[in-house]
């Protein structure tokens, strides 16, 4: 649902205010990890803070390696400096 809100944001003004998903998305994920986090404490383990944001970073890094590289090469072939001079001039 939040991520709907964004793109429909973006692509259209179907949606006004579309930064509210943004905010939906922050306080789901929140609400979702606290309570990982306090299950695993009821259940005996002990909240290991290291451990839990290094396998986030493990799992999602080499995914947002892919999309900044996507978006480097794209960006570099769709929004070259030099197109944009030739469409000023």
């Amino acid at each position: 649902m939040a991520v709907i809100a964004v793109v429909l944001f973006h692509v259209s003004e179907l949606l006004p205010g579309g930064f509210v998903g943004v905010d939906i998305f922050f306080v789901v994920s929140g609400f979702v990890i606290t309570g990982y986090l306090v299950r695993g404490n009821d259940l005996g383990r002990p909240v290991a803070l290291r451990s839990f944001f290094w396998r986030r970073v493990t799992r999602l890094g080499p995914l947002l390696g892919l999309v900044v590289t996507v978006t480097l090469l794209a960006s570099s072939l769709l929004l070259s400096p030099i197109r944009q001079i030739e469409v000023a001039a």
